[in-house]
This record gives structure tokens, sequence and C-alpha cells, in this order.
């Protein structure tokens, strides 16, 4: 029967931090780069307003109105490209774990496999979001028939509807969760071959998801105090800064070290979070795949 150790699939996020530091820093950079990218074209965009919040837009003028809808324009472009972004690192932390050899030393390119894993990940998204509604109807359904319920019925059934939620989710991102894996890895749509492989290992893909997020949880936020500590020594004054009007920005060097430090303890915290929390699936994947096999060589 194929298995996996979920303490190695745990621990391969870590396992390459320590080995692809700079491979993690890159990730966290490349993350907020779209983000940052949008901030500084709206700060161009808007002038005085985005300077001065406090102020009332008057959209009655058409240039106002029109470095608005631009502004909204790039906040949209950065939340698109974000989300490759996310996927084409996604695709490199998996590659890495099942390819460690002959990957590069960040994974990062763009081809059929990051194409495979957007569309993966769009299809699951939707059958979540269709998943999602026909709970909400069913308790939606349930409150009109316990409306003359007493007192003790309702709570309980409430609770058992959310118990069999919660669970219905967990049971099906376990069972697609190898599928964005198995895609990658076959440059193909795999939904059937993923799908295939997670089975009988739904209860230990479930609680390796939970707790490879809660690791991820656990690793970024000690770094973000960090970053706080950073722009803390920095010397801001923030009795000035919460007046907007007399606040102003004076880059001095220690404020400028306090910054660039806060910016590289978050960079690397988020590129170590997404270690942590995609490589777990990688490994479950490449063991599950080695177990099968190993089960049934006729079969490799």
């Amino acid at each position: 029967m194929k298995t996996f150790s979920m303490g190695e699939a745990l621990g391969s996020g870590f396992e390459m931090i320590a080995k692809r530091p700079l491979a993690v820093l890159l990730w966290g950079v490349l993350l907020y780069l779209p983000g940052i990218a949008s901030l500084a074209a709206i700060w161009a965009i808007m002038g005085d307003p985005w300077m001065n919040p406090g102020a009332a837009a008057d959209f009655s003028d058409p240039e106002a109105l029109n470095a608005f809808l631009q502004a909204q324009g790039w906040s949209a472009l950065s939340n698109v490209l974000s989300l490759i972004v996310q996927a084409l690192i996604g695709v490199a932390v998996i590659r890495l774990v099942l390819w460690p050899r002959t990957s590069g030393w960040a994974g990062l390119r763009f081809g059929v496999a990051e194409f495979c894993y957007i569309v993966v990940q769009i299809a699951i998204w939707v059958a979540m979001m269709i998943l999602a509604l026909l709970v909400i109807l069913l308790a939606v359904f349930t409150g009109i028939a316990l409306r003359g319920a007493g007192p003790v019925a309702q709570p309980l059934v409430w609770t058992l509807l959310g118990l069999a939620g919660t669970v219905l989710f967990l049971w099906a991102w376990a069972r697609t969760g190898l599928i964005s894996v198995a895609s990658v890895e076959r440059k193909t749509l795999a939904f059937e071959q993923g799908w295939r492989m997670a089975r009988g290992q739904s209860v230990k893909l479930a609680l390796m998801g939970v707790l490879s997020v809660i690791l991820g949880i656990v690793v970024f936020l000690p770094v973000v105090a960090l970053a706080a500590l950073s722009v803390g020594l920095a010397g801001i004054d923030w009795a000035a800064f919460a007046d907007a009007d007399t606040w102003t920005m004076t880059w001095e060097p220690r404020l400028m070290i306090g910054f660039g430090l806060a910016l590289l303890f978050i960079f690397a915290s988020t590129g170590a979070a997404t270690a942590v929390m995609y490589a777990p699936w990688a490994s479950a994947y490449r063991q599950l795949r080695a177990s099968a096999d190993e089960a049934h060589p006729e079969s490799s």
C-alpha cells in the first residue's frame, strides 16, 4: 500500500530554506514586487490626493476621475500579476522538490508546467466555490426547515452542519491537493492522476495541509516582529506621523537602514512561509509515487 512520511513532507520546506536561502529570499521579493510597482504607479498618478489622504477627491474634475480610473487599473493589474507570480513560485517549489538537481537554484521558469498549474488552480478554485455555494444553500434550507424547532435542536444542528462543512472542505482539499503537483510533473492537466494518487490518504494529507499552514504562520510572524522592531529603531516620530498634515518623511541614514532591514525580513519570511506551505504537497506526492512504483514495479 502506498504511503508517505508526514514528518519528511513537513520538513521538506525547512530543508529547502536551509539549502537555498537566496532563492527563498528572491521568492519573497517577487511576491511583493507587483504590489510595490502598483503603489509606485498610483503614487505618481494620484499626486496630491494620494499624498494627502484626508483630502476629498473631486470626481467632477475629468483629470481627477481619469487619475482615479488609472489607479484602479493599476490595482487590478497588480492583482493579476500577483496571481501569476504566486503560480510561478508554486511551480518552482514543486520543481525543486521533485527534481532538485536539474531545476536551477531558484526553479523559476515559464512554460507548459506553469500554464497547467494555473489552469488547474483556477479549476480547483471554481470547484471549491461551487461546493461552498452548495453548503450555503443547504444551510439556508436547513435554517428555513428549523424555524419551528426548539432552542436546543437549532444550535445542535448548526454545530453538526459546521463540523460536516469543515470535514467536507478538508476532504476536498486533501483529494485535490496533489493534482497541481501531478500536472507539473506530467506537464498536462493531470486531474485524474492527482486525484487517484491521493486516494486512501485523505486524512493524512488534510492533517499535513493544516500543519503546513500553521508552520507557515509560525515562520512568518516572528520575522515580521523583527521587521517592526527594525522600523521602530529607525527613529520615526510616531506622534508626528499620526498627523498627516504636519509629518514629512526625512530620509536619514538610520531611517533608510531601518526600512531596508524591515523589507529584508518581510521578504525572507514570506518566501520561507511559501516554501513551508507548498513543499509538503510536492514531497508527499514524490513519496507516494515512489511507494506506488515499489508496490507495482511493472507499472513504472
